[in-house]
């Protein structure tokens, strides 16, 4: 993959980065998402005129085990309840496949995945300043004042705080890295918009953010790891008594009351334990083959009169396709966490920002379904083609 680029696989890691950043806000309306398609399809049409111009197609071992999933997701067809939605999920699967192999082929050079990195940085600078021209300052400011939710006019509001936090994760990474105060300054807004959002998701990878990006960048040094630990949850015990922080330490009370079981619980949170807990026992009546793609939903519906996915990603992967599937499919994951956690002593700033993304994502699909998700695909396609960059750079012997 270490190759001399021309001119046009530039243009190529452009419409790409554009088309990721029409994710944030385009992705989420009916209408606005026909400007996130064309993106794709004009992506999609370079990358295929660059294959046939190069005639050489790079098919990843990741790609080929996610064919496989592909070919067991198709065949759960026959044991499903649904066939229709075991089709057009697995459809959907095959177009987020291609969107994978699209951008390992693009990618040919360190510099490539830092664009790419600053494009969904841009993405989403671009949804907080939407934000801040949809709801205007005053209201943002009540909503500081007053603890009140936003981004539901945006997008979902935890989709819109996973959105600020990534923002903030991969601002915060590079001014560490850079040791710059502006990337510091400018990572402020998206997460006064990860709090704003009112998501217990959002101020939840927050935390574990912050608690990854010391372990990240002082993992050797044991003492500045603990101090740095003390001052950041230091600063989030006096951040969490200002009013911005009303709505969702009223959210997280709830929660807390519902574990323990007071009376005072929150509805969402009780509605989305039972899915949980539905879907777990419903998994140990099938645990191998699962009741087929997108299946779970179906049978929810079945028992609860709701037709809705699980909210969480692990439970509708084990519901949807067993365990087998579940256990590959994380395995591309840890995978890649794990490989690039021996080149962490680098301190390379790519290395340490996808340790750091996929480790927010596992942790975020305890709460959301993102086995078809787009930046899914986006992440799995990033984070093989860096490992193949750094295994060639390790081989010819330089960094």
């Amino acid at each position: 993959m270490i190759t001399k680029v021309s001119s046009s696989n530039n243009y190529l890691v452009d419409i790409l980065g554009i088309y990721i950043t029409t994710l944030f806000i385009f992705n989420f309306d009916v209408q606005l998402n026909v400007i996130s398609q064309l993106f794709f399809v004009m992506f999609m049409a370079l990358i295929a005129r660059k294959i046939i111009l190069e005639n050489e197609i790079k098919v990843p071992k990741f790609i080929i085990i996610i064919i496989i999933l592909l070919f067991l997701s198709f065949l759960s067809y026959f044991w499903s309840m649904d066939g229709n939605i075991v089709f057009s999920k697995s459809v959907t699967l095959a177009q987020l496949s291609i969107l994978s192999l699209g951008i390992y082929n693009t990618i040919e050079k360190k510099r490539d995945i830092e664009k790419l990195l600053k494009y969904i940085v841009v993405g989403g600078l671009i949804m907080c300043g939407y934000s801040i021209y949809y709801y205007g300052l005053e209201e943002l400011l009540n909503a500081l004042l007053y603890g009140l939710r936003v981004g539901g006019d945006i997008n979902q509001e935890n989709s819109f705080g996973y959105f600020s936090v990534i923002t903030f994760a991969i601002l915060v990474s590079y001014a560490l890295h850079k040791k710059r105060y502006s990337p510091f300054l400018i990572s402020t807004i998206p997460f006064l918009f990860a709090i704003l959002s009112g998501s217990r998701k959002a101020v939840l990878l927050l935390i574990i953010c912050l608690i990854l990006l010391v372990m990240i960048y002082n993992y050797k040094k044991i003492f500045t790891l603990f101090i740095s630990l003390g001052v950041a949850m230091g600063a989030l015990f006096w951040l969490s008594t200002l009013n911005i922080f009303d709505n969702t330490f009223k959210r997280f009370e709830s929660l807390i009351a519902s574990l323990s079981g007071n009376s005072e619980t929150d509805n969402s949170f009780e509605t989305r334990s039972t899915m949980i807990q539905f879907g777990w026992e419903i998994f140990k009546e099938s645990p191998l083959l699962g009741y087929g793609t997108g299946n779970y939903r179906v049978i929810y519906e079945d028992f609860f009169g709701t037709f809705s996915p699980s909210h969480n990603n692990y439970i509708e992967l084990l519901v949807n396709n067993g365990l087998i599937w579940t256990l590959i499919f994380y395995g591309l994951h840890l995978y890649i966490i794990f490989v690039l956690i021996r080149y962490i002593k680098e301190r390379d700033y790519i290395t340490n920002t996808l340790i750091l993304l996929f480790s927010i994502k596992l942790f975020g699909d305890f709460t959301t379904v993102t086995w078809y998700d787009k930046f899914t695909y986006v992440y799995l396609g990033i984070g093989f083609s860096w490992i193949t960059l750094l295994k060639g750079y390790k081989k010819n012997g330089f960094k």
